[in-house]
């Protein structure tokens, strides 16, 4: 299992590729810093050739998923890529190794080897479990509010 995985869609679109590139360039705050913040656009992100780093600027929703969206049209349908944003893969990195460290001074600390092995068999594995489960929720709230923008802004339509 990985723990961060990429999400690809395949969205169809009518427009041509001139006229996608000039609506996301007037719906898109270039800024290199992938990082939600009020604008008066939709969408914060840069451009790299023909592929868009985007994520949404309403800040709480999309700064977790970056969409890499491509486009170059291939039979009416452009591909996004999803993926998890750097800095968040270091802050829940963070928050793993300060637990496990907690809990590991706790497990020192305490001479009752009957609390040690509850934490380690009980409490240990239910934190790892609900910081996945954390992960995954977060990461996919934040993709389908970016595919619910890209599909009211770009005029996008997801493949079946």
């Amino acid at each position: 299992m990985k723990l961060f995985q990429k999400k690809s869609y395949q969205f169809e679109t009518l427009l041509d590729q001139q006229e996608l590139d000039q609506r996301l360039n007037t719906n898109l705050k270039n800024s290199t810093n992938l990082v939600s913040s009020y604008t008066g656009k939709p969408f914060t992100g840069y451009k790299e050739g023909n592929i868009y780093r985007i994520v949404s600027s309403t800040p709480g929703f999309g700064a977790i998923s970056v969409c890499e969206l491509n486009l170059t049209l291939e039979k009416n349908s452009i591909r996004a890529l999803f993926r998890v944003n750097n800095g968040f893969k270091v802050l829940f990195f963070f928050w793993l190794i300060g637990a496990s460290c907690g809990l590991g001074i706790l497990l020192v600390s305490i001479d009752i080897w009957m609390t040690r092995l509850l934490f380690i068999f009980i409490v240990f594995p239910i934190c790892v479990f609900l910081f996945l489960k954390m992960i995954g929720l977060f990461e996919r709230v934040s993709r389908e509010f970016l595919i619910r923008k890209l599909e009211k802004y770009l005029d996008l339509k997801p493949m079946s």
